[in-house]
């Protein structure tokens, strides 16, 4: 699964686009992409919103451009495929919708576009860790069981492809006491890789910690190993967590 593409997702279904002029459209860029005029660089893997698709007369020729909002300004990308990734449902309502209410929906990018900047300027600060966890969750494998499962996702935003990776799980009781599983307080799990940069990798663990009265669950460290054999850790998770 490509890095990233979760939240434009999510973001998308978030939206609800419900196909009226009051509708914003998430976008985000496949690689850098210029702006027509003023000439910024957008990076790559940034979330942008979209207003609306406009059409210059060349000569013979038409040109397609999506006019966005970007740090608070609209501005003008031309509509590239291989740059910029959008939803086909929302590419066809904006194409034909076309100047009918753009204005309007324009600006109501750049309202959205205050909330994707603090997006976007998070991913940036978790991408510096090389590692980002992007979901993980646990629980008991029955309502009987004494043993829980752990599930967790990351995203390699390194510049290596990491080889193995090592989660060090402990847990807590009701009254946040540190328990023990069969007299480990520390219960250390193994994921396989390899992760290549740009890619993520989900790991299922069963029978991580064993006790019937865990209440809460916390990834303690990370360990990581690299296909050149180095490794890093990372000592306070929660620092790379989305």
């Amino acid at each position: 699964m490509k890095l990233f593409f979760t939240l434009i997702l999510v973001l998308s279904e978030m939206c609800v686009y419900s196909q009226t002029d009051s509708s914003n459209f998430i976008a985000i860029t496949l690689k850098p992409v210029k702006t027509v005029g003023s000439n910024i660089i957008i990076p790559k893997n940034m979330t942008i919103a979209v207003g609306s698709r406009v059409v210059k007369e060349v000569g013979d020729d038409r040109e397609f451009y999506w006019r966005i909002c970007y740090k608070g300004k609209k501005e003008l990308v031309k509509v590239d495929d291989s740059s910029i990734y959008m939803a086909d449902s929302n590419y066809v309502y904006l194409a034909q919708r076309g100047e009918n209410g753009a204005e309007f929906r324009e600006d109501m990018a750049c309202a959205l576009d205050i909330i994707l900047t603090t997006i976007n300027t998070r991913n940036r600060e978790l991408e510096k860790h090389g590692i980002v966890i992007d979901y993980w969750d646990w629980g008991y494998e029955s309502d009987y069981s004494y043993s829980t499962y752990c599930n967790v996702t990351i995203s390699n935003t390194g510049n290596k492809t990491i080889k193995y990776i090592w989660f060090d799980f402990i847990a807590y009781d009701a009254v946040e006491e540190r328990l023990t599983s069969f007299g480990k307080r520390v219960e250390k799990v193994k994921g396989i890789g390899p992760i290549e940069t740009g890619f993520s990798g989900t790991y299922n663990f069963d029978s991580v910690f064993h006790s019937r009265v865990v209440e809460t669950m916390s990834i303690a460290s990370i360990t990581i190993q690299y296909m050149d054999g180095t490794k890093k850790t990372i000592a306070d998770p929660k620092k790379i967590m989305r």
